[in-house]
């Protein structure tokens, strides 16, 4: 009998002991955020004590130990006050001690997405409304006014209010408990779609787009995000072109579809702050349409983004089906980041106290092995179509929309695409895969036997799957879409000679591409010697040719191995001209 009192008793010493280690870790955290100086030696604990552990190269699990440390956690920070907060969204940087307080915002964030986005942890005693106000500063906890293309209306904020309250398990049926913002964001997501952030400026583009969609027969409907800076009269011409009836053309028509397309348009304004607008700006505007859309599975486009296959084939891309988000690689150039730039994003990523307390998984080579992160490399990817299940990714899709708009954050890199996969990382979610081929240049092939080169010359960035198949491009598809011909013209000597007036210019700008293959181009490996005397390799801007520095020539030579020259058959150039003719179609 002694002995079963003793084990009775020894059970719950190691109960008592598992709580106090529990208090004290979550306060020595609560400590750490508050003081970047302080580094935690977390030991071991066993199984016994409910805490994650991580042994080997397992990956930390969510425990009650670890909902209990997230409950903890956030009770204390709500308990300081003001004394607590993100860093400022300014639209500029600060002076003192900035990047400590990014790094900080960037643990609050995580450990939100982790807690009560990811893993569904209500606790009583948390106010989440003022939790979301803390961390989520411009956003108003609405979601947006959907209009359907026929002015049928739906106001989604009556979906996710319906799931603001959820009963607590094992409680009184009466005991409610209200949940976080996001987290109900989240679970009201639902179905596939294409979506496409665009203002007043983007228009034409859109119309373009989606005479293609048409062409390819797309079936998904379509959702058209905006901050409430479109015309009536603009929403009224892309739904024209949307649903007309199109006269088609047996020559060019061959796809044999022209199917009218299922268009909303999305009114995201209530969703930010007053005040706060003017921060989405131009690639800032793809965060508001990634997070404020109704799809779980969304395929997010640029305007001037061209599918050459029928959209919802990217849901079939193994690597999509494998992870739930699928990635496009950039071209192949060589800008590096800053050292101290470099520095700075690594200490981004999850901590080691963050796994072993709370479970968020820790970085693996995945993140810490890449081009980015191991070689400095500037340009990893590019995000004129991302292939995402948001309800899996929500977390790392908020962290990217912060550092979007953290000028510590955003200026080391070109615009959004870099914070697409940097986003997902820092937040612990590594459920990701890259398209296996970078992208190369798309045009009329050309080769240079004394320099045993192949090669082609364009603005259009092009993607190709592992059997080189064409899968998008991105830049439109006309020899130049900025309107840069007079600056070309009294730029370029050489533009001076071949064109007799900026008009006859503007004339080849607008004029559509001509398309016979794509050189997908092997990183450079030239010394600064071999640039210098005039060796060709890899990407090369081409500045003498105009659309204000946006040519680029892509080299695949035919001495070595790496880079890819593809010619394509007249059967698909046939195609392709297809798409190429109803993308530059107009309407009045």
């Amino acid at each position: 009998m002694s002995l079963l009192t003793r084990k009775i008793y020894s059970a719950r010493s190691w109960k008592r002991f598992a709580v106090l280690s529990l208090s004290t870790l979550v306060c020595f955290y609560v400590f750490q955020l508050a003081n970047e100086k302080v580094s935690l030696r977390i030991p071991r604990y066993s199984a016994e004590t409910g805490l994650s552990t991580v042994i080997g190269d397992e990956t930390p699990t969510e425990s009650p130990a670890a909902a209990e440390a997230c409950a903890a956690l956030f009770q204390s920070f709500l308990r300081q006050g003001s004394g607590w907060g993100m860093r400022s969204f300014s639209d500029r940087k600060s002076i003192f001690f900035s990047r400590r307080r990014v790094i900080q915002s960037v643990k609050y964030l995580r450990l939100y997405g982790h807690c009560f986005v990811t893993n569904l942890a209500p606790f009583d005693g948390i106010d989440y409304e003022e939790l979301d106000s803390r961390l989520f500063p411009i956003f108003t906890r609405e979601l947006p006014v959907f209009t359907r293309w026929d002015d049928t209306r739906e106001d989604e904020a009556t979906s996710v209010n319906e799931q603001e309250n959820v009963k607590l398990e094992g409680s009184d049926l009466n005991q409610t408990l209200k949940l976080p913002f996001w987290r109900r964001a989240k679970d009201s997501m639902k179905d596939r779609g294409i979506v496409i952030s665009f203002g007043e400026g983007g228009v034409s583009e859109v119309k373009m787009l989606l005479n293609v969609l048409r062409l390819l027969g797309n079936k998904l409907p379509i959702q058209l995000v905006h901050k409430g800076d479109v015309s009536a009269e603009a929403m009224q011409s892309i739904s024209y072109v949307a649903r007309n009836d199109v006269t088609k053309d047996a020559e060019t028509n061959t796809h044999g579809f022209d199917l009218p397309q299922e268009i909303w348009f999305v009114n995201a304004k209530r969703g930010i702050k007053n005040g706060h607008h003017d921060l989405f700006k131009r690639f800032s505007n793809k965060w508001i349409a990634s997070l404020f859309n109704s799809f779980d599975e969304m395929i997010l486009m640029d305007s001037d983004a061209v599918p050459f296959m029928n959209p919802e084939r990217f849901f079939d891309l193994v690597g999509y089906q494998e992870t739930g988000a699928f990635f496009f690689k950039d071209r192949l150039i060589d800008e590096y980041l800053k050292t101290s730039d470099l520095k700075f994003y690594k200490k981004l990523l999850p901590t080691e106290e963050e796994s072993k307390v709370f479970g968020i998984p820790s970085s693996t080579e995945k993140t810490t092995q890449n081009d980015f992160f191991k070689a400095g490399y500037k340009h990893l990817m590019e995000s004129g179509v991302v292939v995402i299940k948001r309800s899996d990714h929500l977390p790392g899709l908020l962290i990217s929309t912060a550092l979007q708009l953290w000028k510590e954050t955003s200026e080391p890199v070109y615009g959004d695409k870099e914070l697409f996969w940097l986003g997902q990382s820092i937040s612990g979610n590594e459920n990701y895969r890259f398209n296996k081929n970078a992208a190369g240049a798309l045009g009329i092939l050309n080769r240079d036997e004394k320099r045993a080169l192949n090669y082609t010359c364009s603005t259009q960035l092009a993607h190709f799957d592992e059997k080189l198949r064409l899968l998008w491009i991105n830049g439109g598809l006309r020899n130049c879409k900025k309107p840069s011909w007079y600056f070309d013209f009294g730029k370029q000597k050489s533009l001076r000679r071949k064109f007799k007036s900026p008009a006859e210019l503007e004339d080849y700008f607008k004029a559509p591409i001509d398309v016979d293959g794509a050189v997908i181009p092997a990183r450079s490996k030239n010394s600064l010697y071999q640039n210098l005397r005039g060796k060709k390799a890899g990407f090369e801007k081409c500045p003498k040719m105009g659309c204000d520095g946006a040519f680029w020539s892509a080299f695949d030579s035919l001495n070595s191995y790496g880079g890819e020259t593809i010619r394509f058959n007249p059967s698909f150039i046939k195609e392709i001209g297809q798409v190429i003719h109803s993308w530059n179609l107009e309407y009045s």
